[in-house]
């Protein structure tokens, strides 16, 4: 934890002597999460669906002059989880784990930019880290009942997820853009030590873009 915020301390002091040059840019986002993880117990496959979540965050983004590489940090709330198989006497269970979650990335621009008006098209390719903040669970009786209860991070899920993130943000003019991201958990988050669980997520969000001149 302590290398993490060293390195945010030492990202935001590095970019924002660039600021004034309309390098240094600010965004917020929001949007949708389209989460399901992986499952398995003993070695067994079991398919699981997708439960759409939400994601809200903000980003420092750099763009060094004369170059395609890009430089990104952001810290976000993403709903993650998956539509589980339902035990006996219910249709259903909705189990939505949600995330404090930050994120390094490099975005390699594509075509002609001008970097001082708006961001260019990029590709982007980073790493994630997840610390839990709550686990909860939607049941669904075959009488049409709903019944909500409290996962825990101590037999349930572990509070911590890891993994590889990839994506597309395109600019819609000088200061919206839109992005498509697909993230792909290394860390098994389960409890029990013959399950294995592996967060997958799409998200498609939309964000303003400040800085720049």
């Amino acid at each position: 934890m302590k290398k993490i915020l060293l390195a945010t301390i030492f990202f935001i002091g590095s970019t924002a002597g660039y600021a004034q040059d309309g390098l240094f840019f600010v965004d917020i986002f929001s949007g949708a999460s389209l989460p399901k993880y992986t499952f398995s117990v003993g070695g067994v496959d079991s398919e699981r669906d997708i439960y759409p979540g939400g994601i809200v965050g903000s980003a420092l983004s750099f763009y060094p002059e004369r170059s395609k590489i890009a430089f990104h940090f952001s810290t976000c709330i993403i709903g993650k989880g998956a539509i589980n198989n339902a035990p006996a006497g219910y249709s259903k269970a909705k189990n939505r784990i949600t995330y404090l979650q930050a994120e390094s990335s490099l975005g390699l621009c594509l075509g002609k930019k001008e970097r001082k008006k708006s961001a260019p098209t990029e590709v982007l390719i980073g790493l994630y880290y997840g610390f839990g903040l709550s686990a909860k669970q939607q049941l669904y009786a075959t009488d049409g009942t709903r019944y909500k209860n409290n996962l825990s991070f101590t037999y349930d899920y572990k509070k911590t997820d890891f993994g590889f993130k990839t994506g597309l943000s395109i600019p819609l003019g000088s200061v919206l853009y839109i992005t498509a991201a697909y993230e792909h958990g290394l860390s098994n988050i389960a409890q029990q030590s013959n399950t294995t669980i592996k967060n997958r997520c799409i998200s498609l969000t939309a964000g303003l873009h400040l800085g720049g001149d």
